[in-house]
């Protein structure tokens, strides 16, 4: 019994990896006393741990960070897309106005010539409308520019007036 306390106390009961480890060191010592380094290297090498089954990790998270880059670019072009197309909309609405604004100052259409703005600029006019008479009118023009882009909506609009009411 008092062996097998002692053993316990000392780290636990001699095992075979324990002796072969041993055994190992007392080769490498010999043979580092032999041949100097190169005996260190080869007993440094059969002491040395296995290695944990991590191989191939970082490939896993660096292709998991490329997916996460390519998420962001791609939700980073679609808010590009739909603020460009707003952007358009709006400019074009201004444009369709003004011509609209300047044809009813002119004394002629000018819902037809808020429609040749917006055809130009390829949009759709969805409205027109003009108020008053020939010295004080306002005109208002609402557009429709398409998106081309999946996971967006099909298009947005904008609205825009040209002209002053007086009262």
């Amino acid at each position: 019994m008092s062996t097998r306390m002692d053993a316990r106390r000392a780290g636990g009961p001699i095992s075979t990896p324990r002796v072969v480890a041993a055994a190992v060191r007392a080769v490498g010592a010999a043979w580092c006393r032999l041949s100097g380094v190169v005996g260190a290297v080869v007993a440094n090498r059969l002491l040395r741990r296995p290695r944990a089954p991590d191989h191939g990790s970082g490939t896993a998270l660096v292709a998991a960070v490329i997916v996460i880059g390519m998420l962001i670019a791609s939700v980073a072009v679609m808010v590009g897309a739909y603020v460009m197309a707003a952007n358009r909309a709006r400019d074009t609405a201004d444009l369709a106005a003004l011509s609209a604004g300047a044809a009813a100052a002119a004394q002629s259409d000018p819902c037809a010539a808020a429609r040749q703005a917006a055809n130009d600029n390829d949009v759709l006019l969805t409205a027109c409308t003009t108020v008053g008479d020939s010295l004080d009118f306002v005109v208002s023009v609402s557009v429709t520019v398409p998106i081309r882009m999946p996971g967006l909506p099909g298009s947005t609009a904008a609205t825009a007036n040209a002209g002053w009411l007086g009262r």
